[in-house]
């Protein structure tokens, strides 16, 4: 059976005519009768009853044309797979993150993304890690950055970097010139956090727990810009990942102090839905993130160890010395 036998019946069966399919087809209509009658032959059934009108499908050739169109569709999209590998990607890829992430990640990323590959369309959001969560879940997003997320089997996940958090304030305020800062001296400060339930503040809190002490903020508030401009103009201190301040403090509008004693960490984790099959344009995306997050953690500006270097120096999440959160680097 050929593929040629097989396209030239879906089209009889579909016009109900042998001349009109020779005409679409650009055939002459002895050489299509032809090729319907070898298939018949090497079927061993008939597939079309003739009538005044035409011809009509048989109970064999009804059967024959569900089939047909079946095979059809897997090979024209095999054709269509095979021209898509041969080219650059497009499409568009769907990208969620926590604002904390976006601030030090997205404008490299996308300069490194886009330059490969011009003609995929980025759609960007920020939000919490729960939100963010939750978009990926529900298929709204394809590709996404999360906090301390932990293992699914409706995720790929993969451990990115972990981010140590840092006292940031100006600096002449309180701990300037101090290269660390115990966690125990954030309580005499006048602190600006997000609300209870944001991932950082959840964190923060649990620490604060574990030394039988509560935070109690001067303002709290979710957005990032605005979180750091109100420490700009002097309402107080917050607690961020460095990256997140990296602008105002490579200006020197801003410094940040390491937290010790314990040394508070949160793993960051690339991840993708196992039940939605990434396209071209998503997998290379997902490996210029993983790039991207590299180049930043090798030249200092974000994070700890780079991605690949992250199980070798990750502290464990239940160390008494250490508030981190731990991933393996490939966890599925």
């Amino acid at each position: 059976m050929e593929l040629r036998q097989i396209r030239t019946f879906v089209h009889v069966a579909e016009l109900g005519s042998i001349s009109a399919a020779a005409e679409r087809l650009h055939v002459a209509q002895p050489a299509l009768s032809r090729h319907l009658q070898a298939l018949e032959q090497e079927l061993g059934v008939r597939l079309f009853q003739r009538n005044g009108r035409g011809v009509v499908l048989t109970d064999a050739g009804k059967l024959m044309l569900a089939r047909s169109a079946g095979v059809l569709r897997e090979l024209d999209g095999m054709r269509e797979d095979l021209h898509n590998a041969a080219e650059a990607p497009r499409g568009q890829v769907s990208f969620a993150l926590p604002p904390t992430v976006a601030e030090i990640l997205c404008g490299p990323l996308v300069e490194r993304f886009s330059s490969r590959f011009p003609q995929v369309q980025l759609s960007i959001s920020t939000g919490y890690s729960g939100y963010v969560l939750d978009w990926l879940q529900r298929g709204v997003v394809d590709v996404a950055v999360l906090y301390d997320v932990a293992a699914s089997p409706a995720m790929r996940l993969r451990a990115l970097l972990p981010e140590r958090l840092h006292l940031i304030e100006r600096r002449e305020d309180g701990a300037a010139g101090a290269p660390s800062v115990p966690v125990e001296a954030l309580f005499a400060r006048r602190l600006i956090l997000p609300r209870p339930q944001h991932g950082l503040r959840r964190l923060l809190d649990a620490v604060a727990a574990r030394q039988g002490m509560t935070f109690a903020p001067v303002i709290e508030v979710d957005s990032l810009p605005l979180q750091l401009d109100l420490v700009r103009r002097g309402f107080g201190s917050t607690v961020l990942p460095a990256a997140a301040a990296h602008a105002d403090i490579s200006a020197g509008r801003l410094v940040a102090h390491p937290l010790v004693a314990p040394e508070v960490t949160r793993q960051l984790v690339l991840a993708t839905p196992i039940d939605r099959p990434p396209s071209r344009a998503a997998q290379h995306f997902v490996e210029a993130v993983e790039e991207t997050a590299r180049s930043l953690a090798v030249s200092g500006v974000w994070g700890g160890p780079a991605p690949g270097e992250i199980n070798s120096s990750m502290p464990d999440r239940h160390n008494g010395n250490n508030e981190a959160a731990f991933l393996s680097d490939e966890i599925v």
